[in-house]
């Protein structure tokens, strides 16, 4: 149970695309700056219709120490709506970004803990 409680869980996304999608990339970077927000540690893509601000690591210690943002990004939701929809829901999940999202990402990091111990495996 001590051993879960400790337990290092990383964020299981499919690799970064850049060379795949240039110009998204280069969209993602345009909004960034024009929000002010910091640029994700790492852009990951997927076929869902969704975006969302991600941490990188769940770990008792990111309850004190913060922990890397990334960025989903579904190519489902790319296709799915305009440009300024598009830079809509960028901005939104940016919004996350500059904020830390410490109440949620506190949240989803105890909630994860507890998984941890209630159903480990080992």
């Amino acid at each position: 149970m001590l051993k879960n409680l400790f337990k290092y869980k990383t964020s299981a996304k499919p690799d970064e695309f850049e060379d795949e999608h240039p110009r998204l990339f280069e969209f993602i970077r345009k909004v960034c700056d024009e929000v002010g927000a910091p640029y994700p540690a790492h852009v990951y893509v997927d076929f869902n219709v969704n975006a969302a601000a991600i941490a990188e690591t769940y770990s008792i210690f990111n309850l004190i120490l913060p922990t890397n943002r990334s960025l989903l990004v579904g190519m489902g939701l790319v296709n799915a709506v305009n440009l300024t929809e598009f830079k809509a829901v960028l901005a939104h999940e940016f919004g996350h970004f500059a904020q830390g999202a410490k109440i949620s990402h506190y949240f989803s990091t105890v909630f994860t803990v507890i998984g941890h111990v209630i159903y480990g495996e080992d």
